[in-house]
Formats: structure tokens, sequence, C-alpha cells
């Protein structure tokens, strides 16, 4: 089956207004938009940010993104095909990542469309925050949107390294939408004690 390209929707404009709230020209210099889809959050991004990197699973994504980043005249933006950080390099830090990610559960009998479903229990949710924080920059943040039906809990991204708050939430037919903010928790982040003190 041919896979679709995501259209923005209430969850992508939720998202893209976190995103327009939390970067200020010059305040990033690279970021990450994971999952692009139709392409709106990378020019939203690309307004602001110095570099961004554009990746979806989908080739199909993938080029409509580049296509409205040509119409759009956003020459900042690279565009790779990429399951997860698949085709993103070890070394590649980013100030921000971004994740308008599949969030609707189905069993693993359902067919899963990628553009929406996460599967149950989320697995390509677990690896991607197990795999975001070596790719960010020291004081990186991520930005990803879930609903109240996406079988990932604030507790499962905590248990995998990451201090979570809510950004912004919004109430739609049959689910709430929230955007949350996840920054790594790196014991060297920590105050620690000075070793003159301790001996």
């Amino acid at each position: 089956m041919e896979k679709a390209v995501y259209e923005p929707k209430e969850d992508s404009f939720l998202l893209e207004e976190a995103i327009r709230t939390a970067v200020t020209p010059g305040s990033i210099g690279r970021a990450l938009d994971m999952g692009c889809g139709s392409g709106i959050l990378s020019i939203t991004l690309a307004k602001n940010v110095g570099n961004v990197l554009a990746v979806d699973i989908n080739p199909r994504a993938v080029n409509a993104s580049r296509a409205l980043a040509e119409t759009e005249g956003a020459g900042n933006i690279e565009f790779r095909e990429s399951d997860l950080f698949s085709n993103v390099r070890p070394d590649e830090k980013f100030d921000l990542i971004v994740w308008n990610m599949p969030y609707v559960p189905v069993s693993e009998e359902d067919e899963m469309d990628l553009a929406t479903s996460c599967g149950t229990p989320p697995i390509k949710l677990f690896e991607f925050f197990e795999k975001a924080a070596s790719h960010l920059t020291r004081g990186g943040r991520i930005l990803y949107i879930v609903s109240s039906i996406t079988p990932l809990s604030v507790s499962d991204v905590e248990a995998r390294g990451y201090t979570v708050r809510i950004v912004s939430s919004s109430k739609v037919p049959f689910e709430t939408l929230t955007v949350f903010e996840a920054r790594p928790t790196m014991e060297s982040d920590r105050i620690q004690v000075p070793t003159s003190i301790v001996n």
C-alpha cells in the first residue's frame, strides 16, 4: 500500500504555535524536524533557525516537504529519508528536535499507517526517546505532541532520562492534544559539591 503524506491538522497547528513561541530569531542554531510530513513545521523552524534537518521514513513526505520549502523559498532546510535517526549521523547535534509523532494506538494485528499510528505498545516512540538525547546539544530540548489516547505517558519519557513539562494543550473532538517539552536529565547538569569541601 502506498504511504500517504500526513496533512496538517489540529495537532500540527498546535505544535506549530508552540514552536513559534519557543523559538526566537537567533536562539537556535540547528533544529531537527522528525517525521516532517507535509513540511509545515520545517518551514516554521526555518524562519528563525539557522539550519534545519527534516527527515521522514516516507519518501513521498520528504518530496512534499522539499517542494513546500522550494515554494516558500526556504533554502536552509536539508531533507533526508530516515527511519527515526537511521540516516542521522551519530555526531550530528541539535538545539531543538520537534516531532508531531504518530500517536494513534493500534494493535499488532491491525495494519499500521506510519503517518498516524504508533502501535501498542508504542515501540517506535520509546526508541525515539532512547536515541534522541545523544543528538541534543547541551541544553537542547525536544518539543513533541501526543493525544490523550496515546499509549505514551510522561513517566514513560521520564524513565528514559528526561524531565518533562506541559507547554500547551487543546481539546478537540474525542481527545485532548498536548505539547510537551522534554530535556535530558544528565548527571553533569546537576549541582556538584566541590572536591575541596568533601575532602
